[in-house]
């Protein structure tokens, strides 16, 4: 099982108080490319999907959700 797999597990058991890290890394892993940061703000891209995310600690369940729809659309 590889780090991304190990993050998405974590994800999957709660989707509270995940790190901004953790985040990033599966989006990357998904092939989502950094389009923009305004202030706390980034927005990935991939295709015509956009997804923002704060980077605050934690970063906040809905966006922990939608990470990992995008998880599985892409990988099962």
């Amino acid at each position: 099982m590889g780090k991304v797999d190990k993050i998405i597990q974590k994800f999957k058991q709660s989707n509270a108080g995940q790190r901004f890290e953790d985040c990033e890394k599966v989006l990357f892993e998904l092939g989502f490319v950094l389009k923009r940061v305004k202030g706390s703000h980034h927005q990935y891209r991939k295709d015509n999907l956009t997804l923002t995310i704060a980077n605050h600690k934690p970063v906040a369940k809905d966006a922990v959700n939608d990470i990992l729809k995008l998880w599985e659309m892409y990988h099962e």
